[in-house]
């Protein structure tokens, strides 16, 4: 039988955790304003935004982890998946929404071989092509991909702005 983990409310989540989660949506969110804004400069009409952003929206939330876990995906499908940011992004926020969970439990005695297989089954640990992808790293994956969605969506609008001015 395993043993029996006590939980109290200063074990779960600290305000460390809940600051962090905050940062984790933050640079989320500037991620995911930032791929629509690259992906919505192509298109011309509301009606457009909204239809190719409700696919964006769905299929990128299905394979970066949001709703179903990278785990119980094929290994091949994992290995492509850990190219796309929202999979850090993803990871991120279940770390830190577990952490105090899983210090509980190490506290009470469970072993780490137990906690890693939850961690790794729940997408807390993610790997990229066998190697365990840590925190900072995941942190730096994201800051780096909305620093250069943002890159580009400035270029984008710089280039469109100079053809616009060579027509007139």
């Amino acid at each position: 039988m395993p043993p029996k983990v006590k939980v109290t409310k200063e074990s779960i989540i600290s305000a460390a955790d809940v600051a962090f989660m905050a940062l984790d949506v933050f640079l989320l969110v500037m991620f995911g304003t930032a791929l629509s804004s690259v992906i919505n400069f192509f298109l011309s009409t509301q009606g457009q935004i909204s239809a190719v952003g409700s696919i964006v929206i769905s299929c990128y939330g299905f394979i970066c982890g949001a709703y179903m876990p990278i785990s119980s995906f094929a290994e091949g499908l994992q290995k492509v998946i850990s190219f796309l940011p929202g999979t850090y992004a993803t990871s991120l926020l279940r770390n830190h929404a577990t952490r105090g969970a899983f210090e509980a439990m190490k506290d009470e005695g469970m072993p780490d071989a137990v906690i890693d297989g939850l961690r790794d089954a729940i997408d807390c640990n993610i790997y990229f092509f066998d190697n365990k992808v840590g925190i900072g790293t995941m942190f730096a994956i994201l800051a780096g991909a909305v620093a250069l969605l943002i890159g580009a969506y400035v270029i984008m609008n710089m280039v469109s702005l100079k053809r616009a001015r060579a027509k007139k």
